[in-house]
């Protein structure tokens, strides 16, 4: 079976993959002036707008005679009571043949190789416009290289100018600022030359003096820092004195306390037997108020003796 001879037709085209490739067409005739391979996306990508390819299998055609009269068939009744021709078996001859593998691979071949050639076409007539742009890219350059010297050398010049106007400025101030400088060093040249020798000799003086001072006060801070010691050490003692006479007098305050208890319990004892003793009312009243003088007169000797010690201790 011969494939060269076959020619495959798909949706009205007939196309041989066989056959010799077309030539490209010229540029001027396929692109317009204003054409950018940028916008045009369906020359980029055909696949995008052609429709895609239904694969399709040759089909042998049965030549029935003439002679052969129709067959007459019955029509088969349904259960539902419709009526249908019966089915007829497919003849052998109108069976689809599988296809081969070489035409298989023809097929699978022949979409890739459309549009790789659709793409070198594409970028045959490319070429032209891209030596253009090129070219313009080129001239863009170096027209911007002029100008960009030009442009360096009227900026280089400006700077040489104003370099220049900056420098005389600068150096009118500096000259300005010197020039005070110095009159203020000669004013206070001589003001400092006006000085004589009484005035250097107050100075001394004065420097003396001050270093006396700081002696003086030198020496002092010392002997206040000694007698805040001194101090120190007196406050110590004198609390701990203080402590030691607080405890004495609690001792002895507690002993004097129980020793007047003890008087006044012995009193009272003898004074309770004396007012039995007495019957009169008369004599019961004098006794007992001498008796409470005499206690009065007791503890109040006794408790001022005691305030006396108190405040000869302290003093």
């Amino acid at each position: 079976m011969a494939t060269t001879s076959k020619v495959r037709k798909h949706k009205g085209i007939s196309f041989n993959p066989f056959s010799p490739l077309p030539k490209p067409a010229p540029i001027n005739s396929t692109l317009s002036p204003s054409f950018s391979p940028f916008r045009n996306s369906d020359v980029l990508h055909p696949q995008a707008t052609r429709e895609p390819r239904r694969r399709t299998y040759p089909v042998a055609r049965a030549l029935f005679a003439k002679e052969q009269p129709p067959l007459r068939l019955k029509r088969v009744v349904q259960e539902d009571g419709r009526s249908r021709m019966p089915l007829q078996p497919v003849p052998i001859e109108l069976v689809p043949t599988p296809p081969s593998e070489s035409e298989q691979l023809v097929v699978a071949l022949a979409g890739p190789i459309l549009e790789l050639w659709t793409k070198c076409v594409f970028l045959h007539q490319l070429i032209p416009k891209v030596r253009a742009v090129v070219s313009s890219i080129s001239f863009i350059a170096d027209t911007l290289k002029k100008r960009g010297s030009e442009v360096t050398r009227v900026v280089d010049g400006q700077c040489q100018t104003t370099v220049s106007d900056v420098a005389e400025r600068l150096q009118g101030f500096v000259d300005e600022t010197e020039q005070k400088f110095d009159e203020a060093i000669s004013h206070y040249k001589c003001h400092t030359s006006g000085l004589d020798e009484e005035q250097f000799a107050a100075l001394k003086r004065l420097r003396t003096g001050f270093d006396k001072y700081q002696m003086v006060t030198s020496t002092l801070l010392e002997s206040l820092e000694k007698i805040e010691v001194q101090l120190g050490r007196a406050r110590k003692e004198f609390d701990k004195e203080m402590g030691q006479t607080q405890t004495t007098h609690r001792t002895q305050r507690a002993q004097l306390k129980s020793q007047i208890d003890k008087l006044c319990a012995d009193y009272r004892r003898r004074v309770g037997s004396t007012i039995k003793v007495c019957s009169s009312f008369i004599y019961r009243r004098l006794f007992i108020t001498l008796a409470h003088g005499l206690a009065h007169l007791i503890v109040g000797n006794r408790a001022s003796k005691r305030l006396q010690g108190r405040y000869a201790r302290a003093v």
